[in-house]
């Protein structure tokens, strides 16, 4: 200990409330911070919802339009079905292009404008009756044949195809196949649904703008996509196909798109009384551009206030720590002499006290140590008081460079100084006097072309067990200093009464 330094004299209260302060600071810091992240996050789970539910319920006003339009082209059929029945009962059965059940199909063909043709075919594909005109083509390839003759009785829904009749055009076929008795296929109904009659349907819905959509079969080919028709219709993707096998009636989904490679929010819905799936997309990026916007503008306020305050952090900061430095300065003059930055006489006796209680309680060593210089006065009358203070300020430092760190030194008065050296004993006390006897005898302050010489004589003394205060040893001390005054000063003297451990 020896002096009180500055950076010792920084008291633990004002290191806690710097170290508070920078913890408060950084609180504030990390809950300003935290409160954007989660506000920013909810944000964009929001706009993501809201998103899905929009593309959800775009995909079922398309897919009940699209239900709707082709159980109406069933109907169709029924009534084909029910028209050809009443023809075999009276015995009237049709041959190939009667004239009478082609004229009712022609009819039928341009009440429905989503209707292309409208056929009714044997199971070899030999087109019994159509709506068109000239030589009907061979359709036993068709998949809206082959499909019946694998006894799929159900209507059903074929994938998109070019038409033979019709260059360029694109249609799939709805159709359902008519038994006899025996189980034998009589005939094949089919509606020949033009492509781009729907795509025109689904063109004139109206939704919001950047949104797709996308109608697919259970096999996943695709009948059309807005927008991207001319391209894609037709095309089989394996995807699509998965999809619809694992899907509910109805959701949501990201997906990375294998039509233009966007990510994209997707919404779909499964028509309920046929194979077919509406799906309709947002691209994320136009999803979320809003909440970025949002979000950079919440950033910036979150910036602003973190700036606030960190500055006003900064500033508290700073006058707690110039607070504690002023502190730290009046604690070192108010523990210090000015002069030789030792302890002054009254913190320490305060020192003295409290280790010699340490020692009466626990056990243990104690010296304590007194020094004079000699002929002091002397020194100030030759050379001068700055000379003089010179000599003080060099024995003091002299003292702290040579004692340990629990020894403490204190400038008592003057110029005599104390020691109080905690856990040493007679012997270690005399030669620690001993050995600054000497450093001081050798000491030399430069003082124009010579210099000053100065030597000190100390008296010794040690905490004995019959001392009841610590002002028995202090006064043994001052006995044997004067003893060393005595003799002749310039050395070590230790005059003890009482036992010494």
């Amino acid at each position: 200990m020896v002096g009180i330094r500055e950076e010792q004299s920084f008291s633990g209260e004002g290191k806690r409330q710097v170290y508070l302060s920078w913890v408060f600071a950084a609180a504030l810091f990390f809950s300003v911070l935290l409160l954007f992240l989660f506000s920013a996050y909810t944000s964009y789970r929001a706009v993501n919802e809201s998103a899905r539910q929009n593309l959800r319920f775009i995909s079922s006003i398309a897919a009940g339009q699209t239900e709707k339009t082709l159980m109406s082209i069933g109907e169709v059929l029924n009534g084909l079905i029910s028209v050809a029945a009443l023809l075999e009962d009276t015995h009237n059965r049709h041959a190939a292009h009667d004239d009478q059940f082609s004229a009712l199909l022609r009819q039928y063909r341009h009440a429905n404008e989503y209707l292309m043709d409208l056929v009714v075919a044997d199971p070899d594909g030999n087109i019994l009756h159509w709506s068109g005109d000239g030589v009907p083509p061979y359709v036993g390839d068709r998949d809206y044949i082959m499909v019946h003759r694998m006894d799929h009785d159900d209507l059903y829904v074929g994938r998109p195809l070019l038409s033979r009749v019709h260059e360029g055009n694109w249609f799939f076929g709805v159709s359902k196949a008519v038994r006899a008795d025996d189980g034998t296929i009589d005939a094949i109904f089919v509606a020949i649904v033009n492509v781009d009659a729907l795509h025109d349907m689904y063109s004139g819905l109206e939704y919001p703008k950047g949104a797709t959509l996308l109608v697919t079969t259970d096999e996943g080919n695709i009948i059309t996509r807005i927008p991207g028709h001319a391209a894609l219709v037709g095309k089989h993707y394996d995807l699509l196909q998965e999809i619809y096998e694992t899907s509910h009636s109805s959701g949501s989904f990201k997906i990375r798109s294998p039509f233009d490679g966007q990510l994209r929010i997707v919404g779909y819905s499964k028509l309920q009384t046929l194979p077919l799936m509406v799906f309709s997309s947002f691209p994320e990026q136009e999803v979320i551009a809003s909440w970025k916007r949002d979000t950079m503008f919440l950033g910036l306020a979150a910036l602003v206030m973190l700036g606030v305050v960190g500055v006003l952090s900064v500033l508290h900061i700073r006058g707690q720590a110039k607070l504690h430095r002023l502190g730290r300065q009046l604690e070192v003059m108010a523990s210090t002499d000015p002069l030789t930055g030792l302890l002054n006489r009254r913190v320490f006796m305060a020192e003295v006290s409290k280790e010699f209680e340490r020692v009466k309680r626990y056990g243990g060593a104690l010296a304590f140590v007194m020094l004079d210089i000699d002929h002091f006065k002397q020194v100030n009358d030759r050379y001068g008081h700055e000379v003089g203070d010179r000599t003080l300020v060099s024995i003091a430092e002299l003292l702290e460079a040579l004692l340990r760190r629990p020894d403490i030194a204190c400038r008592f008065g003057g110029e005599e100084f104390a020691l109080l050296l905690p856990g040493t004993g007679h012997a270690g006390a005399m030669n620690v006097a001993e050995k600054l006897r000497d450093a001081i005898e050798r000491l030399r302050l430069k003082n124009g072309e010579g210099g000053v010489r100065v030597t000190a004589s100390f008296g010794v003394s040690c905490a004995g067990e019959a001392d009841l205060t610590a002002d028995e040893m202090i006064s043994r001390a001052d006995d044997s200093l004067y003893e060393a005054k005595r003799a002749g000063r310039n050395r070590v003297c230790c005059v003890e009464t009482v036992k010494i451990p």
